[in-house]
């Protein structure tokens, strides 16, 4: 896990990564939970805890997804449907929430960034299977209504996206071939309340100016807000978001 995550890190001293947003990958990789990495105004790195981030800074949902809990590090309440899993995984050295492509977790949506306000979402993840539809890895707020939503999918062609409004609907995604979605890989989404970038393992793949109008109603790992079973739901393994 060391070769792979410290690849990306040298990916990410050479990508366009906006400085300072909050959450680019989790420290539990490291064995520090509760820290993440940012990249700092000189163009360096640093773990810092989330309490020391700058003000305009704040780790809203931390979700280590290495075993059972009831609820998130930062409080809000999850609850399980379709018999997820938590299996050892060889390659990160941990356990990791494994969905079926039926089961999925709910999620409290305390302080989740609604309407245009700036975000970042850090989670690694890889699918049991090429996918051919939109199926989501995590996404948040209302089940229908245009860019009422935010988070992340695999859709068709090895391609990822982030999501906006509607099942089926995304609006920031990568080209086709833009990845292994079989393997572990880092994925980051941020918003500023303007511009939305998309990047897999330190690497800018989108970027598209965009209104955000997140409506914080629903949140879920594995499936769209507000699930439609199966058609979005995916059958993957899913670690720190």
């Amino acid at each position: 896990m060391a070769v792979k995550f410290d690849s990306i890190l040298a990916k990410m001293r050479e990508a366009e990564f906006d400085p300072v947003i909050a959450t680019f990958a989790q420290a539990l990789l490291l064995g520090q939970p509760g820290q993440v990495l940012v990249k700092t105004e000189d163009g360096g790195f640093t773990w810092m805890w989330g309490a020391d981030l700058p003000k305009e800074c704040k780790i809203v949902l931390s979700m280590p997804l290495i075993e059972a809990e009831d609820h998130a590090e930062t409080g809000q309440l999850v609850t399980p449907s379709g018999s997820p899993e938590y299996v050892p995984d060889a390659e990160l050295e941990r356990n990791v929430l494994q969905l079926n492509g039926y089961s999925y977790l709910t999620v409290g949506t305390a302080n989740l960034p609604p309407v245009a306000a700036p975000r970042s979402l850090s989670v690694w993840a890889k699918s049991d299977m090429a996918v051919s539809s939109n199926k989501c890895v995590f996404c948040y707020g209302a089940s229908s209504g245009a860019n009422k939503v935010f988070g992340l999918s695999f859709l068709s062609g090895n391609a990822v996206a982030i999501v906006g409004g509607g099942g089926t609907d995304y609006q920031n995604a990568s080209e086709s071939n833009a990845l292994d979605q079989t393997v572990w890989n880092h994925f980051c989404a941020t918003y500023d309340g303007a511009v939305e970038k998309l990047y897999v393992n330190g690497n800018l793949v989108a970027s598209k100016t965009i209104l955000r109008d997140t409506a914080a109603v629903y949140a879920r790992v594995g499936t769209w807000a507000g699930h439609q079973p199966e058609s979005t739901t995916i059958s993957a393994d899913v670690s720190p978001l």
